[in-house]
């Protein structure tokens, strides 16, 4: 109740007491029977007429009552209706980045995932509406939460209501039932998506798991009065959430039932089990058969109508009282009018409304009960303060400013928003409208106002707004490409993340058409996937290339297409999901090109290795055979030439051990332009006369650990490969650069400073199927006879090696460039001079114990230290060494192979040999074994001869390893977990 409604029936109930004491004086005057009759009838009518008035405006007045409940709870049925609607829409969204995150995971994969847990704790923590986002297989399991990794026990839910009705197929999203969690033990409903295979089976369940506390929260701070309700209900009439709680199943015959049999939104009347009679709203949520009800208790409803009709009735008891009163007791008039202004100050300052008066200066005069309940105060701390001493700062100038100005106008203030300070400090938003009264000189007398609480609502309203807020935000930094057109295929949804498979950022794609933005869109697949999901057809495109105009780059993407529904179900546009796959792919190339070259490798090595003991044999024998004949034998000529293809044998076999990564590298710390200086001349020879090289060396160049042979070759491999692709008087240049390497600059080298040796060519290039295969031993495009196809795997082999990588660029018509980055040592370098050590061919007496299993090998072997001057003693394993040296004790130096069989690997030998006869020194040979069991260097911990060897080079090695100093004891003791 107002003021406005106040006042009408105070002057109706009053009359003005003047004009009945004017009646009065006029009956006492009057003699005449027609004056009397006319008098009796002022009299009946003075009864009659307040009574019929009475009963009219108590009637009207309740109808009013009613139809602003009606309206009120139609209107905050609708109001919740768009809380829930963006509630399940923000689950849906985060079900739909799931669904986008775990595509091509399997179940395994998505089950044993900590990424995949982890990104839905993340989601999780960032959407307060969800309690827990669940992944279920399709056989019911629960795979994957929020909450718990990994699932230590098996958590079964196809029992549920929601898997029954995804699985059938018979929706897409579904809103289950209330359950008790299994995993967590709460109660809670879920929004539930169906995953579904290409062919479209069923592939399982991505729920999100909605806490009715949420709900429930959120609905008290609405609830105003203690008859009020909110219920969100299944259209199976299964309650969800209710305030007040209750719980259970509403009968086809409930009011509620009914009323949505008729319409998605609207209002009826209903009892409750307990007897409350209510006027409830109802609203339909989107598609779903979901409804929020919203309930005025029929008490609350009619409380302040009652309050009215105690007043009317007050009033039309006054008027009859005051007529009868006037017609016998005129002295009395007096009293009668102030008893009716005290009547009317009681009514004003128990109206269910908050109202205050203000003077001419904006000073408080009055307030009533309700004023000082909704800002905390007693009524003696506000009368005479201003009003604005009660506002925030803001509000307080705006009313002096603008508000104030118009009252003192005359103007009515109606339904504008104002912030007040409650006593508590609390500020609270209100609804405020203000009538001037003048006085008879009209000039300003007070000012009534009428105040609303609406901080529920705009409480509400901002929650819808933070709602909105959020699902932009999901869109906008969604990593995935989101685009949605309507069904004339105009750019209704376009986020950030198009920019990178498009070239289009949003500004420049919405509103546009699709086919104003592609030309090249009509007829291709893509149109028909946008005109599928515009028909309710769902499809997903794979591996699908794209070009960005503007920029030329290019790359893969992958995209679902799908319908947009409206609120009534129909189809009202059509969405993409579009995710760029290109890095996928090129490390998915660049895994399989990992994977064969290691097997390559592999399978070199082990050649290699069988090689190399021929090798030992051949080379041994020749040069044994070949010392001991006559300087004039007829046969030194073939011996000669078998010993230089023994030769050539052993470069092919250093060249796949190179490129196998299991060639024994001596690095040392050299300057780079110091090598490439030194065998200039034979690189230019290589060249030949038709081609010159350019050497462009940089000053300052960083120092890197290589070993200076196998450089050498690998440069000169790369000069002869320029060489046969360049015409005559082509270029080759030969470059070094220092470079520091991260992620984003070269894709595949790991970040760090490298120094960059190129050589470049203008040669005819190389096609791709070519550039694809270039590093695979025994690939050429040579002519037989004029190449191995060992030359650029033998370099990318000692590159890998020595820690670098390679990098080939190339096409048809534009030459060849060829990277090799090694990376930098921050030692000094070494000169040439200091690196070169040589050893005169030596002999010795001391004795030498030979291990190898190879029967050949170890007969060459002992008859080369033969006839170098030691005693030598062989063995056929590392158990028999072991049991000679224990026998008859130690010797100078042990000579064994390290891949042995009988038990005991060279590496176990040598370190047992160590830690037992330390007096002993070790020289060890293989054809590739290069490291133990645990990855460990071999040449580190002891000195190793390659093989195959000639009789110099085992005697130089064998010489160098008596000369050298004895290990410390203890070194490199470990004989456990060794390979053999």
């Amino acid at each position: 109740m107002t003021l406005s409604s106040v006042t009408p029936l105070d002057n109706n109930a009053g009359l003005s007491p003047n004009i009945w004491i004017a009646l009065l004086d006029r009956i006492s005057a009057s003699r005449n029977s027609a004056t009397i009759r006319a008098l009796r009838a002022v009299f009946v009518a003075s009864i009659v007429v307040p009574a019929a008035l009475f009963v009219i405006v108590a009637w009207q007045n309740r109808i009013d009552t009613e139809r602003g409940a009606e309206e009120k709870a139609g209107r905050t049925a609708l109001i919740l209706r768009e809380h829930a609607r963006k509630v399940i829409e923000t689950a849906e969204l985060a079900l739909s980045q799931i669904d986008g995150h775990i595509r091509g995971l399997d179940w395994e994969a998505i089950g044993h995932s900590a990424e995949v847990h982890d990104f839905l704790d993340g989601l999780d923590q960032s959407l307060s509406q969800i309690a827990m986002l669940t992944l279920i297989d399709p056989d019911g399991r629960v795979r994957n939460t929020s909450k718990a990794f990994p699932i230590v026990r098996e958590v079964y839910v196809g029992d549920r209501d929601y898997f029954a009705t995804l699985a059938a197929g018979e929706r897409d999203t579904v809103i289950s039932h209330v359950n008790v969690g299994r995993l967590t033990g709460n109660s809670a409903f879920s929004v539930a998506r169906r995953r579904s295979t290409a062919d479209g089976r069923f592939d399982g369940i991505i729920a999100a798991t909605i806490d009715p506390e949420y709900f429930g929260r959120f609905y008290r701070s609405i609830i105003e009065a203690g008859g009020d309700s909110i219920a969100l209900i299944l259209g199976d009439g299964t309650v969800l959430v209710r305030e007040p709680p209750r719980s259970g199943v509403l009968g086809p015959q409930s009011g509620f039932m009914r009323a949505i049999a008729g319409s998605e939104e609207g209002v009826y009347s209903a009892a409750s089990p307990r007897g409350v009679e209510r006027i409830i709203g109802f609203a339909k949520i989107g598609a779903y058969p979901l409804y929020v009800t919203f309930g005025l208790g029929e008490r609350t409803v009619l409380g302040a109508w009652f309050v009215n009709l105690r007043s009317y009735a007050l009033l039309a008891a006054l008027a009859l009282l005051s007529l009868v009163t006037l017609s016998w007791f005129g002295l009395r008039r007096a009293q009668a009018l102030q008893e009716s202004e005290e009547r009317y100050r009681l009514l004003y300052t128990r109206t269910p409304v908050p109202m205050h008066t203000l003077d001419g200066s904006g000073r408080i005069i009055s307030v009533s009960d309700h004023w000082l309940d909704l800002l905390g105060y007693q009524r003696e701390e506000v009368i005479g303060r201003g009003i604005d001493e009660l506002q925030t700062r803001r509000a307080a100038e705006e009313f002096h400013n603008e508000l104030w100005p118009r009252t003192l106008a005359g103007d009515s203030i109606l339904h504008v928003e104002r912030e007040f300070v409650r006593k508590s400090g609390e500020v609270i938003v209100v609804l405020v409208s203000a009538r001037a009264e003048l006085d008879a000189q009209g000039k300003l007398s007070r000012v009534h106002t009428v105040l609303v609480d609406i901080s529920s609502r705009k409480r509400a309203e901002q929650e819808l707004r933070r709602e909105k807020e959020l699902s932009g935000f999901l869109l906008k930094s969604s990593t995935e490409g989101i685009a949605g057109v309507d069904r004339d295929f105009k750019v209704t949804l376009w986020n950030p993340a198009m920019f990178g498979v498009t070239g289009l950022a949003p500004r420049e794609a919405l509103g546009r058409s699709l086919y104003e933005l592609f030309p090249r869109l009509p007829g291709t697949t893509t149109e028909a996937a946008w005109r599928g999901a515009l028909g309710g057809k769902r499809t997903d495109m794979r591996d699908r290339s794209y070009t960005v105009p503007a920029t030329g780059e290019r790359g893969y993407y992958e995209a679902r297409y799908a319908p947009i529904y409206g609120e009534e179900g129909e189809i009202i546009g059509a969405v993409a999901l579009v995710r760029d796959t290109t890095e996928r792919r090129r490390m998915e190339e660049i895994l399989r090109q990992s994977q064969k070259m290691e097997a390559v490798g592999q399978l070199t090595g082990g050649i290699a290795h069988d090689f190399n003991n021929l090798l030992t044999v051949i080379i041994g024998n020749l040069q044994l055979v070949a010392n001991n004949l006559p300087a004039e034998a007829k046969l030194r000529r073939q011996i000669t030439a078998a010993q230089r293809a023994a030769d050539r044998g052993a470069r092919l076999t250093s060249q796949l051990l190179t490129f196998s990564r299991r060639q024994n590298l001596r690095p040392e710390v050299r300057d780079v332009n110091e090598l490439i200086r030194d065998f200039h001349s034979l690189t230019q020879r290589a060249a030949g006369d038709a081609s010159a090289i350019d050497v462009r060396l940089q000053e300052g160049l960083w120092a890197c650990r290589v070993d200076p042979a196998q450089f050498e070759a690998a440069v000169l491999n790369l000069v002869v490969n320029a060489r046969d692709a360049v015409a005559r008087d082509g270029r080759i240049a030969i470059e070094t650069a220092n470079v520091a390497i991260a992620p984003e600059k070269e894709f595949g080298i790991a970040s760090g400073e490298y120094v960059r040796v190129s050589i470049i060519d203008n040669g005819a290039g190389m096609p791709p199927d070519v550039l694809a295969r270039a590093f695979e031993p025994f690939f050429t495009t040579k002519e037989v006879g004029k190449g191995t196809g060992l030359g650029l795997s033998m370099v990318y082999g000692f590159v890998r090696q020595s820690g670098g990588e390679m990098r080939i660029d190339s096409a048809p018509g534009a030459g060849t460039r060829v990277d090799l980055y090694l990376p930098r040592s921050h030692e000094s370098p070494v000169t040439a001079a200091a690196a070169s050590v040589d050893f005169a061919l030596p002999d010795g007496s001391e004795t030498v114990l030979v291990a190898d299993d190879d029967d050949d090998v170890r007969d060459a072997a002992t008859a080369m230290l033969r006839e170098l001057g030691y005693e030598v003693q062989a063995v056929a394993n590392g158990a028999e060494a072991l049991d000679h040296l224990r026998r008859v004790g130690p010797v100078d130096l042990l000579f064994s192979d390290i891949v042995m069989s009988g038990g005991v690997s060279g590496i176990e030998l040598a370190r047992l040999v160590r830690r037992e006869f330390p007096e002993t020194r070790v020289l060890l040979t293989s054809g590739h074994a290069l490291r133990d069991g645990k990855g460990i260097s071999i040449a580190a911990e002891f000195d190793v001869l390659a093989k195959p060897f000639s009789r110099e080079q085992l005697g130089r090695a064998i010489r160098a390893a008596l000369l050298a100093p004895l290990p410390a004891v203890g070194q490199h003791d470990d004989t456990r977990g060794l390979a053999s």
